[in-house]
């Protein structure tokens, strides 16, 4: 089975952590040798181009994809999910650059997605149990919990955590008709996904939330309080588009 896992980059030169890069890969020869690993550059400012095509240079399983011009995390995400589902990915999924998802959790959740075909979306969830490791300020704790609040509401579906960056999905018609056209939001293109999985005929049983064991908060996280402002802003916008999207 052919799987991809896409990583959006921008100025991520100073901040990808070739180890955890080097983790993940190692692992996905245990779990499915025939994964490819899409880092999309993001029209970085910085020498993220030039690194990311070194490393593919030197992986077989690692792919680059350059955008000549910076088009958001959204955008950087849908180009990369399509590239990956033209060049045959049967499994695909998308993770953050700083790896606040880490790889054994990434591994972990392809081998739920591949073991679970019954399942249309596989999505990783920050839930602070006793005994999970998952370290987030309570500031954003709290923040998600609205914005989750709010997602359901505009979705019809209750879904714990929407914004966690670690998502995968069996390519169906369904798939390639959410990823046709762009997203008409920049930050909470995830709610955006889920509300066109559904309209395209995906039911709340084929959505599947998966507790992580290990999560942590990273500095220089691109989500600002602006940029998470906005992503409030943009759920009036998903909303409306949402109810003429088919």
């Amino acid at each position: 089975m052919k799987l991809a896992v896409v990583i959006p980059c921008y100025n991520e030169h100073d901040r990808l952590d070739l180890l955890l890069v080097n983790r993940l890969m190692q692992g996905l020869m245990s779990v499915e040798p025939e994964t490819t690993v899409l880092f999309v550059d993001d029209g970085s400012t910085d020498q993220t181009a030039a690194m990311l095509q070194g490393l593919s240079n030197s992986n077989s399983q690692i792919s680059f994809l350059h955008l000549p011009k910076n088009v958001g995390k959204a955008e950087a995400v849908r180009e990369g999910l399509n590239r990956s589902i033209a060049d045959g990915a049967e499994i695909v999924g998308y993770c953050d650059a700083d790896f606040a998802t880490p790889p054994e959790e990434i591994l972990r959740l392809i081998s739920y997605a591949k073991d679970h075909p019954e399942y249309e979306a596989i999505i990783g969830s920050r839930v602070a149990l006793a005994g999970y490791a998952i370290k987030r300020s309570h500031s954003r704790h709290y923040v998600g919990r609205l914005f989750a609040t709010l997602s359901g509401a505009i979705l019809g579906i209750g879904i714990y955590d929407t914004q966690c960056g670690a998502k995968w999905f069996h390519v169906s018609d369904a798939l390639r008709k959410t990823l046709h056209e762009p997203f008409v939001s920049r930050w909470g293109f995830d709610v955006e996904i889920f509300g066109r999985l559904l309209r395209s005929g995906v039911t709340i049983e084929e959505f599947r939330e998966v507790p992580l064991d290990t999560w942590a908060d990273v500095e220089g996280s691109k989500v600002t309080i602006t940029s998470g402002l906005l992503t409030f802003i943009e759920l009036a916008k998903i909303r409306r588009y949402l109810r003429r999207w088919s």
